[in-house]
């Protein structure tokens, strides 16, 4: 990087943190941003073909569209000062935004969900019993993976008709918060691992559920980890001969289709997910031919009886033009 780059960057991280009022870390990011753009092309002598051929070389090397959408964000914030402060035209001005494509979660089934605890061999040591109650709690109660590895013993309400845990709101590890909420969960993998921390361990009020691994075996200190938790579920999912993507937060997805399948309101999903908005929610329902099936059968006119004769006749002809051109029968008009 030239002596000539490292001044404006350093001007520009000025401007953004003393009169913008940006964190010190985001300005950070957006300094380490601009640095990769001056590898391509030192910024002084970047034009607005150098930058698009910049980002479609991103595009090129596979680089996440969100990581590529910061970029442009820096990038476009830096010559938008640079262009006023130095009287020169913006060649970022008309730089257009990698859009992000609309993807469904990757969900596993319920069978894949059988599959993976039974990897856990449960039945053979207290480890297992901990990684099926892992499984059972995040497929559940649709909690964070944050949340579950915050939680105390205290926030557990033991019912054998219905178990309750609390989720606080804090997330290990992050510095944002959730919704703070109660919700219920089914003890069908869970009473085993339960008895043996409570009962057995006698684990205070206040220590995690769920403790990292110690490098001898058995548990350590401390709350579990988020690596250590992909790691577990990425583990299970090859032993029980699963080979799509299956993460943590996979098991919030599979929460929030399969209570949407099974009946459950929309709102009361979002009120156990802890989201502020049910569009949030929608984002996590997994679109199935359960779903869409189970749909239909709420659609406006579904069921209602015709009216009269003319709304007979035009029924039967919309049945009619449908299977013609279901035959190929009828040729497109301009």
């Amino acid at each position: 990087m030239t002596s000539k780059s490292k001044e404006l960057i350093a001007a520009f991280v000025k401007y953004l943190v003393g009169y913008r009022g940006i964190k010190p870390s985001t300005a950070s990011s957006y300094a380490r941003s601009l640095a990769y753009l001056d590898a391509f092309t030192p910024l002084p002598k970047c034009t607005k073909e150098t930058i698009a051929g910049y980002f479609e070389k991103l595009v090129r090397e596979g680089k996440r569209q969100n990581t590529i959408r910061s970029y442009q964000a820096a990038v476009k914030a830096f010559y938008g000062w640079y262009s006023f402060e130095f009287g020169t035209p913006n060649p970022a001005e008309h730089l257009r935004s990698v859009r992000e494509e609309k993807i469904f979660p990757n969900l596993f089934t319920r069978e894949e969900f059988v599959q993976m605890v039974e990897a856990c061999d449960a039945s053979r040591s207290k480890a297992g019993l901990k990684k099926a109650a892992i499984l059972c709690i995040l497929a559940d109660t649709g909690m964070r993976p944050g949340e579950l590895i915050a939680l105390k013993m205290e926030d557990i309400t033991e019912d054998m008709d219905c178990w309750r845990v609390k989720i606080r709101g804090q997330l290990t590890g992050s510095t944002k918060t959730s919704v703070q909420r109660e919700v219920p969960f089914a003890a069908e993998y869970w009473t085993g691992y339960w008895w043996q921390i409570q009962y057995k361990e006698n684990r205070r009020p206040t220590d995690p559920v769920f403790l990292r691994d110690a490098l001898r075996g058995g548990f350590g200190e401390g709350p579990m980890s988020q690596s250590a938790l992909r790691a577990l579920v990425s583990r299970l999912k090859d032993k029980a001969g699963i080979t799509h993507r299956i993460s943590p937060y996979s098991f919030r997805h599979f929460f929030a289709t399969y209570s949407y399948i099974n009946g459950m309101p929309l709102l009361q999903i979002k009120m156990l997910m802890g989201h502020r908005s049910t569009s949030t929610t929608e984002r996590y329902i997994g679109i199935s031919n359960s779903i869409t099936k189970r749909t239909m059968q709420y659609n406006a006119l579904m069921g209602v009886a015709a009216p009269d004769q003319a709304f007979k006749k035009l029924v039967r002809i919309n049945k009619q033009a449908m299977r013609a051109l279901k035959d190929g029968k009828v040729q497109k008009t301009t």
